[in-house]
């Protein structure tokens, strides 16, 4: 098989770096120049999303597993046609669409499902394609973000009748676990095959290899699995509009460590791979099982509680047999727990200090508690409140009924193996940080003379990848009133001047945010926003 090797590496890190130099807006004439070879990795990028994407499909229909070790030649891939399309080095009206398709082939297969869903942007209204290509790559859109199961239409043009009966076979599939012949999936390639263009046999085997990983990582094959229940009990919420109908890999993981059939444990969760959903489905399976009646989740501050009431009250919504309740200014709890027992399946969404109270008070709301879910646990490492947590869960493990469901959740848990066999005693511990479903840099800032550079490295090996020069451009300010001395923005010497610079030259291309260490920082850097303006 074709590897993207270290050639092609090094070439792919050129566009990169073009890349991040067009993002951070450096002039023209300072650009690193790029080899026009490094273009050249197009035809052989090309050949192996091509070709895995075949193999995925084939490996299916075969029931047979896909090498996952070809995952890391899909990412080096899929980089490197992200790369070409921010550098704009890929941007022309042949190229674009093409590129755009197999990179968003590339990183789902490559389970990076997030920078899939920002790849299919990329692809243009007006396709500039064949037309006989059209209408695959519209089907390939609906099917890779979900369209279809929100405003699904016939599909006209051509292969419209092999198109029509896949698209319904695969709803039917995840509407209703209704199974289908693989031949359905053999009539589209074979036609293709024989009347279709070379583009069009590329991106029809996207498309069977994308279908296959979307049933293979359903909620309708996986949830019933995972939870240990039938797929009726599923089945309602997963045909309701906004379900959750794919699980990303994270929750893949949470599900083959039983979390979802009951199972506590500690959860290292990396950024952006589907907290709030995991948590969703965690709180469904306990419902769906009648295991428990009421649920608690605990978060750190009230900022924190406002936003997962949102996120778990939306997902909630249409469940009249659900009431999610944040619980900050406590009401009278009866001791008797009375209020409750309506048949009603409750989540409680309250502060540290909030359990402490009911935990010193109302003995029998505790009782009823089946579910503790505890967010951003990575604060026993906080030299400020890690103790305070630490009590919180101590009071916790002896007052909580010994079978209630623990859970700790956070990007990042120091000693989670300690505290697990400490906190849950036979709890599992969750934890891989080979999920990754969005891309994300990690850079490293330089002073170098009068400019600013940043240094982009690996954020697993820790080795430099490329660098972009010339990123900061200091400007005088305007003089007030009686000011004699020339100001300028940003001052080199000032981090917290940087890191404003960076967030208002950044803004432009999505949200932005500044992480502070101390509370104070963040006072600092608002009156240093107000200054400028």
């Amino acid at each position: 098989m074709i590897e993207f090797g270290k050639k092609s590496l090094y070439f792919s890190k050129l566009v990169r770096s073009k890349a991040k130099m067009i993002e951070f807006e450096i002039p023209l004439e300072s650009h690193i120049p790029i080899s026009e070879d490094a273009q050249k990795s197009f035809l052989g990028a090309l050949a192996i999303a091509a070709d895995t994407a075949r193999k995925y499909f084939e490996d299916y229909i075969n029931h047979k597993s896909f090498d996952s070790q070809l995952k890391n030649q899909l990412h080096n891939v899929a980089e490197y046609f992200d790369a070409l399309l921010v550098s704009g080095l890929g941007n022309s009206a042949e190229y674009q669409d093409y590129i755009a398709i197999l990179g968003t082939t590339a990183y789902y297969l490559g389970d990076y499902n997030g920078s899939s869903r920002v790849m299919v942007n990329y692809i243009s209204d007006d396709m500039q394609l064949l037309e006989e290509s059209i209408t695959l790559v519209k089907v390939f859109i609906n099917v890779i973000t979900d369209k279809l199961f929100l405003n699904h239409t016939p599909i006209e043009g051509k292969y419209s009748s092999e198109l029509n009966t896949l698209v319904e076979s695969y709803r039917n599939y995840i509407l209703s676990k209704t199974e289908f012949s693989i031949d359905i999936y053999r009539d589209l390639q074979d036609k293709v095959y024989r009347n279709g263009s070379d583009f069009s046999v590329i991106i029809v085997n996207c498309l069977l290899a994308v279908v296959c990983k979307k049933i293979d990582s359903s909620s309708t094959k996986l949830l019933p699995e995972f939870s240990g229940l039938d797929f009726s009990l599923w089945q309602d919420y997963i045909q309701s509009t906004g379900s959750i109908k794919e699980l990303w890999p994270s929750q893949i993981e949470l599900g083959k460590q039983a979390i979802f059939s009951g199972k506590s444990g500690i959860v290292q969760m990396p950024t952006s791979s589907g907290k709030t959903a995991s948590i969703n489905l965690t709180l469904r399976s306990a419902f769906y099982s009648n295991r428990i009646d009421n649920a608690l989740i605990v978060a750190p501050f009230r900022a924190l509680c406002r936003e997962i009431y949102r996120d778990i009250n939306a997902h909630f919504v249409d469940e009249n047999n659900v009431i999610v309740s944040e619980v900050f200014d406590l009401p009278e709890i009866p001791q008797d727990f009375s209020i409750f027992n309506d048949g009603k399946k409750r989540v409680f969404i309250l502060t540290p200090g909030k359990l402490l109270f009911l935990l010193r008070n109302h003995q029998s709301f505790i009782d009823e508690i089946g579910l503790c879910i505890f967010d951003e646990a990575h604060l026993f490492d906080d030299p400020s409140r890690g103790t305070n947590f630490e009590l919180l869960l101590s009071t916790v493990k002896q007052i909580f009924p010994k079978g209630i469901q623990k859970i700790l959740i956070s990007a990042v848990i120091p000693n989670s193996e300690a505290i697990n066999r400490w906190f849950n005693e036979d709890g599992v511990i969750v934890s891989n940080n080979s999920i990754k479903t969005t891309e994300k840099r990690v850079a490293f800032s330089d002073l170098n003379g009068s400019n600013e550079q940043l240094y982009f490295i690996d954020p697993i090996t820790f080795e430099e990848e490329f660098f972009v020069p010339r990123t900061v451009s200091v400007s005088e300010l305007e003089q007030l009133g009686k000011e004699r001395k020339q100001k300028v923005f940003p001052e080199l010497t000032n981090e917290n001047d940087i890191s404003i610079y960076y967030g208002i030259k950044l803004i432009n291309n999505g949200g932005v945010g500044i992480f502070c260490g101390r509370k104070d920082t963040v006072n600092v850097i608002l009156r240093r926003f107000i200054d400028l303006t």
